[in-house]
């Protein structure tokens, strides 16, 4: 399978699993339960997730030999962020095509004075030694989110991370990030144009 359709095959994994968790029934309040519990720690260890990080998976995706395969700890990882996202929202925090720098960049004050505060925590992120110090910094980045309601394209943020599990691609994803964070405008305004020329 080539790496392009592997991407988008996490992509729409993830977008359609956060659409299954959104609604309000007992079973996605207990997985997203599960989920946030999840956090930080490795899925193999974490059966009561399998349910929904796995079920429906393309066979393409899955381990071959026992271990973790780099697509299923993309979904892990951005499932269990999600989930602490969306935890004690009503309106879903997985909207919009923003990456993850994107995001971050609206975390920043029009006056900007937290830019340094929200610099330093992006900084972290982008050079992080591994994955999981990256994951770690995302879940703290996450957490400002949620405080401030800016939603985030997890789909295409399950995406980044496999991206990110490859030094090819590793330097691609993290300077799009860094493109998108210090991009000159609004993502909204961008977006806002987009409409309505499609009108």
């Amino acid at each position: 399978m080539a790496e392009i359709s592997i991407r988008e095959s996490v992509r729409s994994f993830v977008k359609w699993k956060a659409e299954v968790l959104s609604d309000d029934s007992p079973y996605s309040k207990a997985m997203m339960a599960k989920l946030r519990q999840g956090v930080g720690k490795q899925m193999e260890s974490r059966p009561d997730v399998w349910d929904i990080v796995l079920d429906g998976l393309d066979e393409r995706l899955l381990s071959l030999d026992g271990r973790i395969s780099a697509p299923e700890k993309a979904i892990y990882t951005a499932l269990t962020l999600y989930a602490v996202h969306q935890q004690g929202k009503s309106e879903s925090m997985n909207r919009g095509n923003d990456s993850f720098g994107a995001a971050i960049k609206k975390l920043r004050d029009p006056d900007g004075g937290n830019a340094q505060s929200i610099k330093r925590r992006f900084d972290a992120i982008v050079t992080a030694n591994g994955y999981t110090e990256l994951s770690f910094y995302a879940r703290g980045m996450v957490q400002l989110l949620k405080s401030k309601d800016i939603p985030l394209d997890y789909g295409l943020f399950a995406a980044d991370l496999y991206g990110l599990g490859f030094p090819d691609t590793k330097s691609r994803v993290l300077l799009r990030w860094g493109e998108d964070y210090y991009r000159k405008g609004t993502v909204e305004k961008s977006k806002k144009e987009e409409s309505a020329n499609e009108q």
